[in-house]
């Protein structure tokens, strides 16, 4: 008797746990309320009508605290939706406005401080995010398709404003690229072919070209983005095949 008892409360304590969900009919409709548990714990409560999700959908960390908020009506996202720190301080909001569509979502940190706003636009089937350096300056701009590719021009800029590099992509794949100097001007600008650099012109920090690369082959001068350090670089067929440190004042042979 004393065994079984043990076996019926073990199976109890194991029904509690993981998924469960109490499902009813009414009028037609089949509804079911269902929780997530661990430890105890209930990681997520949701409900859905006719196997649509509806309501109020809460997620929890394991500690208990509020992880995130969101609402649905018949499967479809509305009204505004929180994520939490587990300090409970809120991360990203996403206020929804129709199933199809989202206005701005925004990212936070720890501190509150925006580290990334997200425009969603369905109906082209093209997403934009911005990121945000600490002291709140604008870091990059990145495109998306529907696959969340990168696609088209994604611009990123260093913390005191200055534009670092810019890239153009196709579903992903980069086939151009701009970086440039602390001073503004650009530094170097390549034009990528079936996964190779087909085509880059080199400069110096007051624009004079110091290379090119055409149909992937070679050779230039490099300068870091601070123009501290210098590089003799040599490509073939789209590669980096050498790569030398300058001394000052050295000035290579580019034939």
């Amino acid at each position: 008797m004393k065994l079984i008892l043990i076996i019926l409360l073990f199976t109890l304590l194991s029904v509690s746990e993981g998924r469960v969900c109490d499902t009813t009919i009414v009028a037609g409709d089949t509804i079911s309320n269902c929780k997530k548990i661990e430890n105890g714990v209930i990681l997520r409560s949701e409900s859905f009508v006719n196997s649509k999700r509806h309501g109020r959908v809460i997620e929890r960390y394991s500690s208990g605290v509020k992880k995130r908020i969101i609402s649905y009506e018949y499967g479809c996202p509305i009204d505004t939706s929180y994520r939490y720190y587990e300090n409970g301080s809120i991360k990203t909001v996403v206020p929804y406005k129709v199933c199809e569509e989202t206005v701005p979502a925004f990212n936070l940190s720890s501190e509150g401080d925006t580290t990334w706003i997200r425009y969603y636009n369905i109906t082209e089937e093209m997403f934009r995010q911005r990121t945000y350096h600490p002291n709140h300056q604008l870091q990059s701009i990145i495109r998306y398709n529907e696959n969340w590719q990168r696609h088209g021009l994604r611009e990123t800029w260093r913390e005191d404003g200055t534009r670092k590099d810019s890239i153009v992509y196709d579903n992903g794949e980069i086939i151009e690229l701009r970086t440039y100097f602390l001073n503004g001007k650009v530094r170097n600008w390549t034009k990528v072919k079936d996964g190779r650099q087909d085509s880059v012109i080199f400069y110096d920090p007051e624009g004079n070209i110091t290379g090119k690369i055409e149909n992937g082959s070679g050779k230039a001068i490099r300068y870091s983005e601070d123009t501290t350090i210098r590089w003799f670089e040599v490509f073939e067929d789209g590669f980096r095949i050498d790569s030398r440190e300058l001394e000052p004042g050295e000035i290579p042979s580019l034939d």
